[in-house]
Order: structure tokens, then sequence, then C-alpha cells
């Protein structure tokens, strides 16, 4: 519940803090578990878009960059975030 919720926000605000988005992209492309890709997905949805961005045109990293954008984008409501997406989309990008 709602206790689950804060002390991941509080985990993903440390992370965010001491780790690269690289780093965490990293985290999230290499483990299988589902709370640590959880844990992941939030400290690369709390990053500023500006480190988020670069990842797109990371071939390892591009699809969790997207999916990072759209968290941010709908669960953040950041506009920001959902214009980035939709020109990523127009390119093409998600297609490879």
């Amino acid at each position: 519940g709602r206790q689950t919720t804060v002390a991941l926000n509080n985990i993903a605000d440390r992370l965010a803090e001491r780790y690269a988005s690289t780093e965490i992209a990293e985290i999230i492309r290499q483990t299988e578990l589902p709370q640590i890709r959880a844990i992941a997905y939030e400290t690369l949805a709390m990053m500023p878009i500006q480190n988020i961005v670069p990842l797109l045109d990371d071939p390892l990293y591009s699809g969790i960059a997207a999916a990072s954008l759209e968290q941010k984008a709908y669960e953040f409501e950041s506009d920001e975030a959902r214009d980035i997406l939709e020109q990523f989309d127009s390119e093409g990008g998600l297609n490879g």
C-alpha cells in the first residue's frame, strides 16, 4: 500500500542523487528481479528529462529511456516528456 510507495520513492530519490542515468538504465537492462526493475524505473523517471533523453540514442537503452519517459509523461504528468516521446515515435525510434 501507501507505505511501500513512500519507501520506494525514498529509495528512488537516493539512487537518483547517486547514480547517472546510464547506470540506472544498466541496472534495468541486467536485472531479472521485478522489484529491482521497478525501483530502477522509478529512479529513472525521477531524474531530469535532460538526463534521460541521451539514452534514447543508445541502442542498448532506448527502450528503457522511452518507457521511463512514458512513466514521466503519464504518472508525473510531464508535458515535456510526452512531447519528446511523440517526436521519438514519429522518427520511428521505438522500431529500431
